[in-house]
């Protein structure tokens, strides 16, 4: 398979995935991921663009039984999914979506995970590396 056919079925099934998440099935999942979403964006103070929710609630928000979208979809429609699909899907359930803003404080700069919160101390290079070095 060539990375542009790979590309477009990997949309294609997130898309079919974020549609299944959407369905009257998972109407009270949806009103409760908004609510944790709307929340966690207010605490933040993120713009929109900085925090995603389609993203948020396909790979971050797990329902009530411990899934995540693409678990449950794997499991509810995985019969009528072909093996490629089976992978790539198997593989988004298991990815780990991140953005990071990057802040400055005490003349440090951090980067910092708005999906999780987590920060990440960057340190600068002690030392430059000669690229010809590198085996």
């Amino acid at each position: 398979m060539l990375i542009d056919e790979f590309k477009a079925l990997e949309n294609e099934l997130i898309d079919k995935v974020l549609y299944f998440a959407m369905g009257p099935d998972y109407l009270s999942d949806l009103e409760n991921a908004k609510d944790i979403f709307t929340k966690l964006h207010n605490e933040n103070n993120y713009s929109p663009q900085e925090k995603n929710f389609s993203s948020w609630l396909l790979w971050e928000y797990r329902l009530e039984n411990g899934k995540n979208f693409f678990e449950e979809y794997i499991e509810i429609c995985g019969s009528i999914l072909t093996e490629e699909e089976g992978k790539i899907l198997d593989a988004l359930a298991n990815t780990y979506v991140s953005i990071y803003e990057s802040v400055l404080t005490d003349k440090k700069r951090k980067l910092k995970n708005i999906f999780t919160n987590e920060e990440f101390l960057i340190e600068e290079a002690k030392e430059e590396i000669n690229i010809n070095e590198i085996i």
